[in-house]
Parts: structure tokens; sequence; C-alpha cells
């Protein structure tokens, strides 16, 4: 049986065979309050249904959107996600600099759900290093109801 830093080691190196464009936290700073990781979740869900809509148009549950990988951090203190992701190719075809356009559109979506909330939005250059980063609070303890795995809020 593995040991948990195995476990992790194994998810990290899983995680970093994806080719993600960005790293992002999502802050609720909401530190002391509770927020339940379900409320956590249905605002990281509003929030990529609104950078989708915001990329893909009207339409944007029809396609293919947004695809991140997100770990919660710090559920009952100081609730925030880290999350890997990628854009949609249709986003380039549309004339759009999308590592231009992304991380104030991340920005905007996120400001609109959560008004105290703050966003970092980094492009990534080194999947492993990011992977590391985004599991580097599981500590042996990974609690897979606090990921959100690609694909999960599509409708599709």
């Amino acid at each position: 049986m593995k040991s948990e830093s195995n476990k992790i080691n194994s998810l990290v190196e899983f995680i970093s065979e994806f080719e993600w464009e960005f790293s992002v936290t999502l802050a609720f700073n909401a530190a002391g309050s509770s927020l339940s990781p379900e409320i956590c979740r249905y605002k990281l869900k509003g929030w990529e249904a609104r950078v989708n809509e915001a990329l893909l148009g009207r339409e944007w549950a029809r396609r293919p959107g947004v695809s991140g990988l997100y770990v919660l951090e710090k559920p009952s203190t100081n609730p925030h996600w880290h999350g890997l992701v990628r854009l949609p190719t249709s986003v380039s075809q549309n004339g759009k600099n999308d590592h231009d356009f992304f991380p104030g559109l991340a920005i905007s979506c996120w400001k609109k759900l959560v008004p105290a909330g703050s966003v970092d939005v980094q492009e990534v250059y080194d999947s492993k290093g990011a992977a590391k980063y985004i599991s580097k609070s599981l500590n042996g303890n990974v609690e897979y109801c606090n990921f959100v795995v690609p694909g999960e809020f599509s409708s599709r």
C-alpha cells in the first residue's frame, strides 16, 4: 500500500502530464467565517460558467470550455481555490489573445461572485512545479472532496 507522500507524488506526476496554461488562486478573503466546501464549490462553478460565457458567448454550454483542476485549500480557516486551467482552443480562433485577455477576465468574473475576494493568475511554464504548488497543502491528508476535476462542471 502506498504511503500518503507517495500518493501525493503520484498525484503530482499525473497532474503535471497535462498542458496547463494558467495557475489561478481564487480567494474568498473570509478568514474566520464559515464557508462550507459546498458553497466554495458553488462559487467556483459560477466563476467557471462566467468565464466560459465571456470567452465563448451565449451558447457556451454547448461548446468545450475552460478545463480546470482545482484544490480547495484551508477550507475551515481561510478558504481559497488553487487551480490549473486550460482555455478552450476556440478562444484563439476568435481572434483574442487568450494569454493577455484571461487574467483580467478571471479577476472580473470572481469579483462579481465574491466582491471581497481576490485573484492571482500566472502563466504556467513548469507543469510539475505548478502541480506541486496546488498540492502543497495536502501534507499526507488527501481529501478528494476538496478537488474539482476537469469537466466536472460541464453540462455536456
